[in-house]
């Protein structure tokens, strides 16, 4: 059952507030805004607009632009507010994980829709600028972890096949592999499933069952004279105690944040660099031990040689794990 929501049409507004370091631009902060907010625009007002219901206002000096004192670190010395509709939906589930700690911010309803993804962009673009955030009036603050989100996706209109790729990355890292191995198939020599077709055999006239044969041999010659198609494909390399990293690569629909782009027009190659920590509870921490930090951090290093080996082979751009653009300077 869903909680009490504000329609659009409804009066009730929710504020919540980013706080960025003294050097962040208005500009950084819409170039984030741009890469999720279709429509996002400065207004004559001077806000910057990101939907029909949402607008973010500032910078403004720390406190001096919110109705309470917020206790924000030190170095975060400017704020942006962001207006949007309060939205509210179930409580987070009891011990469900709380990466983020928003759960902690809104313990008796979860933001949902347009005030779903006015947060999510919010802690997105903390984690970005090295910032953090205050939701609503929750006297919570929220310092996202740079470290708890490395996974990254190099864009292309390249395609390299599976080979290329995999020479490419066991450059890097030597235990890449496939991350499904192809046998051929020896037919029905055994098991339960050759037993059952044994005993269901169906008594066909000769001339219908030399015909299928005939048919079946045909569509088997066709289908072996062609080269496989191959649409999508994923690499592994397994780090031991660390968990396993994976490259997927596939066609997919242009992200938002690449939508302007004119080498876009005919389609993507993503090539998604994730890692999968041995202990999932690793990610999932929003205060993680100093011994997953150093996982994290030691993960993140990799996927970033990895993007760059890629990046210098196909690549045009790399988005993070929050769809944010990357400069491979920056890696």
């Amino acid at each position: 059952m869903t909680g009490n929501t504000a329609s659009p049409a409804g009066s009730r507004r929710s504020r919540h507030i980013l706080a960025t370091p003294t050097d962040t631009t208005p500009r950084e902060v819409a170039i984030l805004a741009d890469t999720r907010w279709r429509s996002s625009y400065r207004d004559d007002a001077g806000h910057l607009v990101l939907s029909k219901y949402s607008h973010v206002d500032g910078p403004a000096a720390d406190r001096a632009d919110s109705a309470q004192s917020v206790s924000f670190p030190p170095n975060l010395t400017q704020v942006f507010v962001a207006t949007t509709l309060r939205e509210r939906g179930d409580p987070p589930f009891p011990g469900s994980p709380d990466p983020t700690g928003v759960g902690r911010a809104f313990p008796y309803g979860m933001p949902i829709r347009e005030e779903a993804r006015v947060v999510d962009w919010l802690v997105a673009a903390a984690r970005r600028l090295g910032g953090a955030v205050h939701l609503d009036n929750s006297g919570v603050v929220l310092v996202p972890r740079a470290d708890a989100a490395v996974d990254l996706t190099v864009y292309s209109n390249l395609w390299l096949v599976p080979g290329a790729a995999l020479s490419l990355v066991k450059m890097i890292d030597p235990t890449f592999r496939p991350a499904m191995e192809f046998q051929r198939w020896a037919g029905p020599g055994g098991g339960p499933l050759a037993a059952a077709s044994q005993g269901a055999a169906i008594d066909l006239p000769s001339e219908l069952r030399a015909d299928l044969h005939r048919r079946a041999d045909a569509y088997d010659a066709r289908a072996l004279s062609q080269e496989p198609v191959v649409d999508r494909y994923a690499l592994r390399a397994d780090l031991g105690p660390a968990g396993t990293v994976w490259l997927e690569v596939e066609g997919v629909e242009v992200p938002e944040a690449l939508r302007r782009l004119p080498w876009t027009e005919s389609g993507v190659v993503s090539y998604g660099l994730h890692w999968d920590p041995a202990d999932p509870a690793n990610l999932l921490a929003e205060f993680p031990s100093p011994a997953q930090r150093a996982e994290r951090v030691a993960a993140a290093a990799l996927l970033a040689r990895l993007a760059l080996a890629i990046h210098s082979a196909t690549g045009l751009e790399i988005l993070d794990a929050d769809a944010f653009p990357v400069d491979a300077a920056d890696l």
